[in-house]
């Protein structure tokens, strides 16, 4: 939770993260599936306990934080001054889930009922077996798309979701272009990710998109907010020159393949 209230304590308006189910039934969230990179802990979530286990281990990052609940993300969430403040979550839901994990997710935000969290919790998934079950429980809640294929966004996702969180290498491609002027002419979001650095931060707010998911709050802050002058055209240079170079449009071009190849092999979209 402490990473979570730095956040936005550091003027993010929205938090992202994936979520999984411990053995004993707790769901937390982290990045990974598995405990070892970013934790002091070893093995796979799914087949550890929370209680005895995870709720002693920390990031191996300073500040050294707890691993959150769900549910007390949820209880975060629904603070006055966070609502006031317009801060949501969005929930990553990735394909090494199976769909019930929705289920589990839909029971905890019932047992804060009355509290309504639809304008505050993007559900996000990768893969469109999710899809049945997530527009079953989550009516009213914006549904998003996860991925780095343009064309499985295209082909599985655009009729059936309300925003598309696409990869930065495959929105940075001329498909990728076309798709955040489609979406949002179809009043769907875009948002993009992860970007860290000045340059493609100033890119992707040059590109219009309107969420950019990054590691570095700070960064992001400096060169993305309304107002600032990284979101003047005139700044959107690096050292005077545009930042999609030819070589990096073919770089681009030739990285979002593999990603492609990659979707299609790994999900099978």
């Amino acid at each position: 939770m402490l990473s979570l209230q730095q956040a936005v304590k550091a003027g993010a308006n929205g938090i992202e993260s994936d979520i999984h189910m411990t053995k004993d039934g707790e769901m937390v969230m982290l990045h990974d599936p598995r405990l070892d990179r970013t934790t002091d802990g070893k093995g796979i979530i799914k087949e550890q306990n929370w209680y005895g286990n995870i709720e002693n281990l920390r990031t191996k990052k300073e500040p050294h934080c707890p691993i959150p609940r769900m549910g007390d993300v949820l209880a975060f969430l629904k603070e006055d001054e966070n609502v006031k403040n317009n801060v949501y979550l969005v929930v990553d839901i990735k394909n090494d889930n199976s769909p019930t994990i929705l289920e589990e997710l839909h029971k905890l935000i019932a047992v804060h009922a009355p509290h309504d969290f639809s304008k505050q919790i993007v559900i996000g998934i990768w893969h469109p077996r999710f899809l049945p079950l997530a527009k079953k429980l989550f009516e009213g809640y914006t549904l998003c798309f996860i991925g780095s294929s343009v064309p499985a966004a295209r082909t599985h996702f655009f009729n059936e979701v309300d925003a598309l969180s696409i990869n930065f290498v495959a929105l940075a491609t001329p498909d990728g272009q076309q798709l955040i002027h489609d979406a949002h002419k179809a009043n769907k979001k875009v948002y993009t990710w992860t970007v860290n650095t000045p340059d493609r931060i100033q890119e992707a707010a040059r590109w219009g998109v309107d969420v950019i998911l990054g590691d570095d709050i700070e960064t992001l802050l400096q060169n993305s907010k309304h107002g600032h002058p990284a979101v003047d055209n005139k700044a959107l240079t690096i050292a005077n020159k545009p930042y999609m170079t030819f070589s990096r449009r073919w770089y681009y071009y030739f990285l979002s393949k593999i990603l492609q190849f990659f979707t299609w092999k790994v999900l099978g979209i």
